[in-house]
This record gives structure tokens, sequence and C-alpha cells, in this order.
């Protein structure tokens, strides 16, 4: 039920601030956790590479996204939408 998506380098992967309603499994690529600092500049914390998830927790708890991601390099991820997940839950909850 996950679908493939390649983001550019340079592309947001997720967003700060926008709601955590997709889980991403990292394929091919790299990609920079940011947060967002006064002024509009970026404060590199983490990186992420090939078999990294991305959004698990504001994913399952419902709550918005606390970081940014963004793409080094050209990145291939497979996204997991909320219904697609809602609908695992309910034809197959013991899944």
């Amino acid at each position: 039920v996950m679908q493939q998506r390649t983001i550019a380098r340079g592309g947001a992967l997720v967003t700060a601030g926008q709601p955590a309603d997709e889980l991403l499994l990292v394929l091919k690529g790299t990609a920079s956790v940011v947060l967002p600092q006064p002024g509009g500049a970026e404060l590199r914390i983490a990186g992420v590479r090939h078999g990294a998830t991305i959004g698990e927790m504001g994913f399952l708890d419902g709550s918005i996204r606390s970081a940014s991601v963004i793409a080094d390099e050209e990145t291939i991820v497979l996204v997991l939408t909320r219904a697609e997940f809602d609908a695992i839950e309910r034809d197959d909850p013991q899944l």
C-alpha cells in the first residue's frame, strides 16, 4: 500500500508545522533533519539515509511535524498515508 516518491535535492520530505499525515521510509539517498530558527535560518540536528523512517512519532500520535527533513541529494522514499494506515488497522487489526 506504500507509494514510491522521488524528492529532488533541496526538496522537503516533510515540513515543520505541517500535519504528520504520512510516514516515510528512505529507500535511497540522504537527507538532513532541520529545525527552523528565528530569522528564517535552519539548524541541522541529524541526518537520515537508506533504511530510516521519517515522521513516525507524529504519524502515530497525531501531532504536527516538529522538524523539516530536506533532501541532500535525490532521495527515494516509500510513503504510507494516514488513510492507508487506517484501512490496514480496520481490515487487519492484529497486524
